[in-house]
């Protein structure tokens, strides 16, 4: 008998916990009834940004803009030349182009990034003297890497434009100062040929 009451609060337990965890479940998989105001737009939301440069650059002549290949010099020394390109998969024209890029005395090596539509870029960031970040927001990319460590930044713009990518920790450091150009950069995604 005195074992009752325990076996009885034990199943009321296990009850309460079950209908806790289907009630949370049927809540959250639950579709909003409330429909979208038009006005407000995604980019007022702390959550998501969507940036303006994931839709393509209508404004960008593609035949004058050269893709650079290994062993090739680059037309500035701000551009970025793949260290190799590799195919991506059997079939397909997307190449796997590799990238080392780095961050010093608060300015990037690189301020343009030039692939096709559908490449994959694989980059190592390398941080020399100092903690940085490379960030491609259109993307929700973020390679971090502490002083004299690299860290690996791997993805592949889906569509052709114009995107941007900076390096957040070295425009902290250059509030105070004049030069900034260094801290950012564009990636340019061709359309395929």
């Amino acid at each position: 008998m005195n074992h009752l009451p325990k076996t009885f609060l034990f199943a009321l337990s296990v009850l309460l916990i079950l209908l806790t965890f289907f009630a949370s479940v049927f809540f959250f998989s639950k579709k909003s009834i409330i429909p979208p105001n038009p006005s407000t737009s995604l980019r007022a939301s702390p959550q998501l940004s969507v940036s303006p440069a994931l839709s393509p650059t209508p404004t960008i002549n593609w035949q004058a803009v050269h893709v650079p290949e290994p062993g090739e010099t680059a037309t500035d020394s701000a551009t970025a030349v793949p260290i190799s390109v590799l195919p991506a998969a059997f079939g397909s024209k997307s190449q796997i182009r590799v990238f080392d890029i780095s961050a010093q005395k608060d300015a990037l090596s690189v301020q343009k990034i030039i692939v096709y539509q559908g490449d994959i870029l694989d980059i190592t960031f390398s941080a020399i003297g100092g903690d940085y970040d490379l960030t491609f927001p259109s993307f929700g990319i973020s390679a971090k890497a502490q002083a004299g460590e690299t860290s690996v930044a791997n993805f592949s713009p889906p569509s052709s434009g114009s995107f941007d990518f900076y390096c957040q920790s070295c425009q902290k450091a250059k509030v105070s100062r004049f030069q900034s150009d260094a801290t950012r950069g564009i990636l340019l995604a061709k359309p395929l040929p």
